[in-house]
């Protein structure tokens, strides 16, 4: 893809993001609100992919990524609050939010994410050894060591099928680099060959892997040393840094549902 029709997509994710925006009010449909949270969700990994791509704006790529994991977690938030949502939208495997919040360096909310996100294993939808992969990686963003070398001796079971996840897990379980590393290669390979199959959400995430930085700054956040710059995970991305704080540019709770929900995060409920 040309830098000018880059541009052109950028200019169009920041009229969508407006767009999701002004729709997502106060007593929208429940159709309606997974619909223009995931859309906004995309509109907004497309910004910090085409930021970083045309301008090499690391701070823009982070802000963008931590925008995306806040459109995706006020649904979640919604769902959990009791609003109803298709299997589509909460299967695991589609849900990247997680690695969102990783690839803009916010490790505190992703540690907190699995409070509020569905963790069932969906039919049809999910893919068994990328469901794997990513219970694997929740684990692993809370310091559950246990429970990762649970997920991990589950995703190594499954053999050939999880072959490009397993590598990875390794490295980041052991906290070995030249395993991750080796990892990281066959990640991006696979990456390649999905976007070959017309499987990523857009044409843009052909160009960068949201994911495979966030596993980058994971391995950093678990003091890895390891080696790797490859144009669809550039080693930019995942040196470590700060990420800066947003206000705005996201859906949120009424009082109401804000006052509920901090009951439940509390325990109360």
């Amino acid at each position: 893809m040309a830098g000018s029709d880059l541009r052109v997509v950028q200019e169009n994710s920041r009229r969508l993001v407006e767009d999701y925006l002004a729709r997502l009010k106060p007593g929208t449909s429940p159709h309606a609100v997974q619909l223009w949270c995931h859309m906004l969700a995309g509109s907004y990994r497309a910004l910090a992919i085409t930021s970083f791509l045309l301008d090499a704006d690391v701070e823009a790529f982070r802000r963008y990524c931590l925008l995306a994991e806040r459109c995706r977690s006020y649904f979640l938030m919604k769902v959990h609050l009791g609003m109803p949502a298709g299997d589509e939208f909460i299967a695991a495997t589609y849900d990247d939010h997680l690695f969102n919040a990783l690839a803009a360096g916010d490790f505190e909310t992703a540690e907190l994410l699995p409070l509020w996100t569905p963790s069932a294993f969906v039919p049809g939808l999910d893919s068994e050894s990328r469901y794997r992969f990513s219970m694997f990686v929740r684990a692993t963003t809370g310091d559950d060591d246990e429970s990762a070398a649970t997920e991990l001796e589950q995703l190594e079971a499954l053999g050939t099928d999880a072959a490009p996840y397993i590598k990875v897990a390794q490295g980041l379980h052991n906290r070995d680099g030249a395993r991750f590393r080796q990892g990281m290669i066959d990640f991006v390979e696979v990456h390649q060959q999905r976007a070959a199959r017309g499987e990523l959400r857009k044409e843009v995430d052909e160009l960068l892997s949201v994911d495979g930085v966030a596993l980058g700054r994971l391995a950093r956040h678990r003091k890895i040393v390891f080696q790797f710059d490859h144009r669809l995970v550039p080693s930019a991305l995942t040196e470590e840094g700060e990420y800066q704080p947003v206000n705005g540019g996201s859906p949120k709770l009424t009082d109401e549902e804000w006052a509920q929900f901090e009951k439940f995060l509390d325990g109360d409920t």
